[in-house]
């Protein structure tokens, strides 16, 4: 059986752990370097997920999002964190360095649009490295015709299994758009810099939908969870192909954790 630190290693492989941003906290945030039987992948380390792995007998939880990602003032079991390693549970998280990835969620949500709407990749969005290719946050590109405002809106709906999602609307055909998935309102200024009909971006504040408004530019925001969720089948089956004598359970109890009433 492979440790908690082999995993990591064998990772690093595909999402190199040196990739992520200088602010990010991705790596091996709750250590224990035992040897692991059984994984749980999930986006998000929280107490239900910790739970979840421990009732599954696993060792290591790999997720997207930093278990800790602002410094702890307090230590409690309130805290994920702490929880886990009371639990005898290590925790790998795998953030910016994952996003950039070929299995992140901007190339999963590349190849649904590419499905649904022959979308056309010209260039990433944020370029943050050029080895071997160049790679980083989000994409820009074309569709494969033009779509209303309202057209577009349906599609992206079928795309992140939503009933709804907010949205600047525009006059405008979409044809030319760009994208970035969970926080990526700072990349606004550079879609409509770059002409682009519509931009696509979860967690955008209310200065985003008004810069979006008065630049006459759709603006789609879908939720962070609806955005990166389906990206953790990537990451659930890349475990399992890489240590396929490890049970990788991905999360059956994780969910959107916001409502709409």
């Amino acid at each position: 059986m492979a440790t908690v630190f082999e995993i990591k290693k064998e990772l690093d492989k595909y999402f190199p752990f040196t990739e992520a941003e200088p602010w990010d906290n991705s790596g091996i945030l709750v250590e224990g370097d035992r040897e692991v039987t059984r994984i749980l992948v999930a986006l998000d380390a929280t107490i239900p997920a910790i739970k979840e792995a421990k009732g599954f007998g696993a060792e290591l939880i790999i997720t997207h999002h930093p278990v800790i990602f602002n410094p702890l003032k307090a230590l409690c079991e309130s805290e994920p964190a702490v929880l886990a390693l009371k639990s005898n549970i290590s925790v790998l998280s795998a953030h910016t360095n994952f996003d950039i990835s070929e299995f992140g969620a901007d190339a999963h949500l590349k190849k649904l649009l590419s499905e649904k709407a022959g979308f056309k990749a010209d260039s990433v969005l944020d370029v943050t490295h050029t080895e071997p290719t160049p790679h980083g946050f989000g994409y820009v590109g074309t569709l494969d015709k033009d779509y209303s405002c309202s057209e577009f809106a349906e599609l992206l709906k079928e795309v992140f299994c939503c009933d709804s999602l907010r949205l600047v609307p525009t006059e405008r055909n979409i044809r030319k758009i760009a994208y970035c998935s969970g926080a990526g309102g700072e990349y606004l200024k550079k879609a409509i810099a770059l002409g682009c009909d519509a931009y696509i971006t979860a967690d955008v504040k209310h200065s985003a939908f008004t810069e979006a408004l008065n630049a006459e530019i759709a603006l789609y925001a879908p939720t962070h969870y609806q955005m990166e969720k389906p990206a953790m089948e990537n990451l659930a089956k890349l475990v399992f192909s890489l240590f396929p004598e490890t049970d990788v359970l991905l999360s059956n109890l994780e969910t959107e954790p916001t409502i709409v009433l």
